[in-house]
């Protein structure tokens, strides 16, 4: 027998939410720090894939825009005929583009940070933070890599008073020394 998530109106979560935040939990993607300036998974395989496209064709890199729908098309047809990447959407893309392009772990450790350099908290960040802060959100996960919600939550209880904020607890999968409280 399988569940199906239940779906509510926008009000009648807004009134569920008021009498009892504690019962949320949130789960934050790539839209979260797209809207911050990081780019998202899909724009990272775009430019590995822009990149190794160039590396074998020899093709000048600049003028390569894997934003342009057809620049997308052109590459992921020279894809299709040889054996570097495997197919578009196939779950494996992001990881065999990305090794592909950067074979060196420090490389790609310093690509993800270049990457969430770009980023600045946005008005969804400081709402979320607000909530976090004030024990209204308990539980957040995210599949995002940057520390924009741990930013923003540091920033929102250094405005209330000492003593009064709740901090996040951070972990992430891929690194255990950062399981921290913040």
């Amino acid at each position: 027998m399988t569940k199906s998530i239940q779906v509510i109106s926008a009000s009648k979560f807004a009134t569920t939410f008021s009498l009892r935040p504690e019962l949320h939990a949130w789960l934050l993607g790539a839209g979260a720090s797209a809207a911050s300036g990081i780019p998202t998974g899909y724009d990272m395989i775009l430019d590995f894939k822009a990149k190794l496209y160039c590396q074998e064709t020899r093709f000048p890199r600049r003028n390569v825009d894997p934003s342009d729908p057809l620049w997308v098309q052109r590459i992921d047809e020279f894809f299709s005929r040889t054996p570097l990447l495997p197919p578009p959407n196939d779950p494996t893309e992001y990881a065999a583009a990305f090794e592909a392009i950067y074979p060196k772990e420090t490389h790609r450790r310093q690509y993800i940070d270049d990457a969430i350099s770009k980023g600045t908290p946005c008005f969804g960040h400081r709402m979320l933070a607000g909530l976090i802060t004030s024990s209204k959100a308990p539980c957040v996960f995210t599949t995002n890599f940057d520390p924009l919600i741990e930013e923003s939550s540091l920033f929102a209880s250094s405005l209330m008073a000492p003593g009064s904020a709740a901090k996040p607890t951070v972990a992430t999968l891929d690194s255990a020394n950062v399981a921290t409280r913040c």
